[in-house]
């Protein structure tokens, strides 16, 4: 029975790559630094107020806009552009070439707009804080005539994009994304193009940038003992999106690759672990204790993210969280019929209708667990299970470029 399910989950998953689906990517984590470029490219370098030649072809446009308001606003500044670009040179696996593509995002963007490369080390902290320390450096200049404008660029897969966006939230500076990772679910949900660097490269010359959504995640106790809060661009499962991570890790990873999560979620699919939970929605009562195995709270996920499609598609700058709690608990039949749903609604990008699947979009919630769960984000597994979560959207945090034929 495993091995049938296995084989058509295997077949869906071919499928939806086949029509442009795009699946969050776990765990992307650079194992090892490159230096490019010039030594003078490190942060000790700061180019900021260096003068360029451009030509006007390299001045940025900056669109704004909401779900109330359609129209775009183009405003162009007279400010000439400067990128730093945090490459990821293990993106893709083997069967990409990263000088190739480096030299490739040279050529696109050089000479109009100057490009200064950053080691992207050795893990998505390690990114996170590195491009931290940019952003700092950026906010202390002080702007004048001769001030360039700064655009972060990310350049790998789901892992780098998410640990460079979570630098930038709430910034004002634009944020471009060059994606080369297998699966690029952020780029994919935002119609960056992912086929060719070329045009990646030409939606940052050319494109406008789109205020899209972020959120906060503070609930869970790692955080709550810091006093900090996880910054979230993509997506939050508890359950069966953690659960299936847990289960693709390590060995069984190594030898299928991203095999693994379609063996994690067949497994899990086919022995779902049950668990109670209370919510809190937008700061209201808890409510009562509802059975399920799979909550997904969601800012930005593309179609093949189907454990997210509740509501049939997940608006980027709606601000609001769509969150999707599959209550078919232990049944296997049940939860096969959940997951056939959530590919309906994914597909025809309409909500789904029936009482397994309770779904709605919300500013803020909070979700008590018994037992103790595990927690992804943006494919990052949490260490410990904990009980408590909740999550706050950040509206229109990240200003990210996208090509100007890119729907707002």
């Amino acid at each position: 029975m495993k091995w049938i399910s296995l084989l058509c989950w295997s077949l869906i998953h071919l499928v939806l790559k086949s029509q442009g689906f795009a699946f969050i990517e776990y765990d992307e984590t650079p194992r090892s630094a490159l230096a490019v470029g010039d030594p003078e490219t490190s942060l000790d370098f700061d180019p900021i107020t260096q003068e360029v030649d451009v030509d006007e072809s390299s001045l940025v446009n900056t669109t704004t806009t909401t779900a109330a308001d359609e129209s775009d606003s183009i405003i162009k500044t007279s400010r000439k552009r400067i990128v730093y670009l945090f490459f990821n040179p293990l993106a893709g696996g083997q069967e990409r070439d990263s000088e190739e593509d480096l030299g490739a995002i040279f050529n696109a963007l050089e000479p109009d707009i100057p490009v200064f490369v950053f080691d992207t080390k050795h893990d998505s902290s390690s990114i996170h804080q590195q491009c931290r320390e940019l952003v700092e450096s950026i906010q202390r200049r002080p702007i004048t005539t001769n001030t360039c404008q700064p655009i972060i660029v990310a350049s790998g897969g789901d892992g780098t994009i998410s640990a460079v966006a979570r630098a930038v939230i709430n910034t004002d500076i634009p944020l471009g994304v060059i994606p080369r990772g297998t699966a690029n679910a952020f780029a994919t949900a935002l119609n960056i193009p992912t086929e060719s660097i070329e045009e990646a490269c030409k939606a940052i010359r050319t494109g406008h940038c789109r205020r899209v959504d972020a959120a906060a995640a503070t609930g869970h106790m790692e955080r709550r003992d810091s006093g900090c809060s996880k910054p979230m661009i993509l997506l939050a499962g508890i359950g069966w999106e953690a659960n299936m991570v847990l289960t693709a890790q390590g060995k069984l990873k190594r030898i299928l690759g991203r095999l693994a999560y379609i063996w994690g979620g067949v497994k899990e699919t086919m022995a779902p672990k049950p668990f109670r939970c209370r919510l809190r929605i937008n700061g209201g009562e808890q409510t009562e204790y509802i059975k399920t195995h799979s909550i997904t709270v969601a800012v930005t996920a593309p179609s093949g993210s189907v454990s997210a499609q509740g509501s049939g598609e997940v608006i980027p700058d709606d601000g609001l969280l769509d969150v999707t709690i599959q209550t078919c608990s232990d049944s296997i039949l049940k939860s096969l019929m959940a997951m056939a749903h959530l590919l309906k609604a994914a597909v025809i990008k309409e909500p789904t209708q029936t009482d397994t699947i309770l779904h709605m979009r919300v500013k803020e919630i909070g979700i008590t667990c018994r037992p103790k769960q595990h927690e992804v984000i943006d494919g990052e597994l949490s260490r410990k299970r904990a009980k408590s979560f909740s999550y706050k959207v950040l509206p229109h945090a990240l200003h990210v470029i996208v090509p100007s034929t890119s729907s707002s």
